[in-house]
């Protein structure tokens, strides 16, 4: 959705000061901000909690919109099972903090494949 020039040119301003400027380039070139916004699986509504600064809101909202999608994608009814719903306490909020800071990423190989299964298991 952002580029790295474009994250940095935001990264300490809220949701809702940015986001007047994202309104403002879409009025410029004549688009819909919905048009920007739907091929990134955010609703009218998930915006709108974003411009009033309630993260924990945009993120249930939008978890329920790329649920609904995938549903769709798999052809699968949605009423089946439901969408998630999002709740972030407090601690959680200061593990994503500390989860953005974390420079220490170690990559594990995968021990089984979802579809092949154990990926060290030579068949023969």
């Amino acid at each position: 959705m952002l580029t790295s020039d474009s994250n940095k040119k935001i990264s300490n301003r809220a949701p809702s000061d940015y986001l007047r400027d994202v309104e403002d380039a879409a009025q410029q070139v004549g688009a819909s901000v919905q048009s920007w916004l739907d091929p990134n699986l955010i609703s009218a509504e998930a915006f709108e909690a974003a411009k009033d600064d309630d993260f924990e809101r945009f993120l249930a909202l939008r978890a329920q919109t790329i649920h609904a999608h995938v549903f769709g994608l798999a052809g699968w009814p949605d009423v089946a099972i439901g969408s998630p719903v999002l709740s972030l306490g407090k601690d959680d909020s200061e593990m994503l903090v500390a989860a953005e800071e974390d420079t220490d990423y170690v990559f594990e190989s995968p021990k089984a494949d979802a579809v092949a299964g154990d990926i060290h298991s030579s068949s023969g």
